[in-house]
């Protein structure tokens, strides 16, 4: 994926930012705020490798289990005439809210590409 950053299962991000004229980044998938900065792409891809390093080696001191990103579970609130909905549709096509909810994700089209790379 060209615009996103990955190693040790995590990923990042890629953002310009205009004020500072360098590249800065977020790791994505888990709750904990870690950020990175580069003034290069070789800068930042070392950068974002070193920030899960060092997140990976505080974990580990601290005795902590480090957060998996995308372990499988969502949480999903839903407006309540869209949950009737889907719990309607769910019974109609003899399936489970949750294989409906798969389903339609998977053939939404930003999705669709980006799980062809991965």
């Amino acid at each position: 994926m060209s615009d996103l950053l990955e190693y040790k299962t995590y990923y990042g991000t890629i953002e310009y930012c205009k004020n500072n004229k360098n590249l800065q980044g977020r790791i994505i998938g888990i709750n904990m705020v870690i950020c990175y900065e580069g003034k290069s792409i070789k800068e930042i891809e070392k950068n974002f490798q070193k920030a899960i390093d060092n997140y990976l080696d505080a974990c580990k001191e601290n005795s902590v289990e480090p957060e998996k990103a995308y372990r499988g579970n969502l949480r999903l609130r839903l407006p309540e005439k869209l949950h009737q909905a889907l719990d309607i549709a769910s019974n109609l096509k003899n399936k489970s809210i949750n294989t409906l909810i798969i389903d339609s994700i998977e053939h939404y089209k930003p999705v669709k590409q980006i799980l062809k790379q991965l």
